[in-house]
């Protein structure tokens, strides 16, 4: 009996092997695609470099040379690091003389200059240049502004391959600093002066002073030589360049004209750059926001100059002139706003007309007596 078991149960054991052994096996998984390449990194955004010819000195003698620096880093965080601005300070690259032609030629892509200071006639622009009575810089730039919207510097611009970027005032007008006391204008003869260009040259020959043509950063190897015994040139600088070593004595009634800061940028290289860039330098000056900034920078530095010049333990010594002094002045700074004012009419250009909108810029920023002899 226990055999006959065995063999149903062992006919069962071998058919089940058959039967599994026969079975198709189960069919592999298919392989994974292999990962796709990462992709190469971008290759980094290579900027393009713009060279800023600055004339002032380094940032650490002349602060507004850090704010020139800020515009850039403005300019560059707004076009996202396309463009890289090397600012070039001291005038190393082009001296003030130069600054303008720096730009002019492509020399420097752009830049700071004065237009009385160059080479290059800018008839519409000198009327700045007039003897123009004491402001601030803030005061000055908001009569600037009133001027450039109106188009009234566009014809001196026209025709040079500048365009201009930002404008602001000098830190306060042209001031005359003497190594010794000039009480009247009497005291003018033959005094020696250092100083820019423009009216006022005329206006201190006929004052019987003998101006001397000469750079701001030159001033005081001239009066170490005894070349000069006077500048005229803002106030703002005489520490950087140790001229209070020299100069004793400011002259109120003297304290006149006007020097106009600007800073412009090739034509060419602005029609070169990507619109964002283009816009990006019309929006940092959007409402005179940088021309004021600057000129609060300077207005800022320009009263710490004078508080310590003429406060206590000061070099300096304020001198005002008789009321018959300043009117003879007045009556001689007169004939220069005529004579300039009819001469550019004459040629077509609308000379009365920006200096109208001028003086009428800084009574409403509240000068009370813009001009030495000349009203509307």
């Amino acid at each position: 009996m226990k055999k006959l078991v065995l063999i149903p149960v062992a006919i069962i054991v071998i058919s089940m092997m058959v039967i599994g052994g026969c079975a198709e096996p189960e069919p592999a998984p298919a392989p994974s695609p292999a990962p796709a390449p990462a992709p190469a990194p971008a290759p980094p955004v290579q900027a393009k470099k713009l060279v800023f010819n600055n004339w002032f000195f380094p940032p650490d003698i002349s602060p507004i040379s850090g704010t020139f620096e800020g515009w850039a880093k403005d300019f560059e965080q707004r076009t996202g690091g396309k463009y890289a601005i090397e600012m070039v300070h001291g005038g190393a690259l082009a001296a003030l003389p130069d600054a303008f032609d720096a730009i002019d030629k492509g020399i420097a892509d752009l830049g700071t200059f004065v237009p009385q200071d160059t080479n290059v006639p800018f008839p519409m622009q000198h009327i700045f240049t007039l003897p123009w009575a004491k402001s601030s810089c803030t005061e000055g730039t908001k009569a600037m502004y009133d001027v450039y919207n109106q188009g009234l510097l566009d014809p001196d611009y026209d025709p040079t391959n500048v365009k201009l970027i930002f404008i602001f005032a000098s830190s306060s007008q042209d001031d005359l600093l003497t190594a010794k006391p000039i009480n009247g204008i009497a005291d003018m003869k033959g005094l020696k002066v250092a100083m820019g260009g423009g009216v006022r040259i005329e206006v201190f020959k006929d004052l019987g002073a003998a101006p001397v043509f000469c750079p701001p950063p030159d001033v005081t190897s001239m009066l170490q030589k005894g070349i000069v015994e006077g500048s005229f040139y803002s106030a703002y600088g005489i520490y950087m360049t140790h001229e209070e070593e020299h100069l004793f004595y400011i002259i109120d009634p003297m304290r006149m004209f006007r020097v106009c800061m600007m800073a412009g940028i090739n034509k060419d290289v602005f029609n070169s750059l990507s619109d964002d860039a283009k816009k990006a330098i019309e929006d940092i000056d959007k409402d005179a926001r940088f021309g004021l900034e600057c000129a609060a920078v300077m207005d800022r530095d320009y009263n710490d100059v004078m508080n310590r010049y003429l406060g206590p333990g000061g070099e300096g010594t304020l001198i005002n002139w008789s009321a018959a002094d300043i009117a003879k002045l007045d009556e001689i700074c007169a004939r220069y706003f005529k004579n300039t004012l009819a001469e550019t009419d004459a040629t077509g250009l609308p000379a009365s007309k920006l200096a109208e909108v001028y003086y009428n810029g800084l009574k409403a920023a509240g000068v009370e007596k813009p001009a030495h002899g000349y009203e509307p």
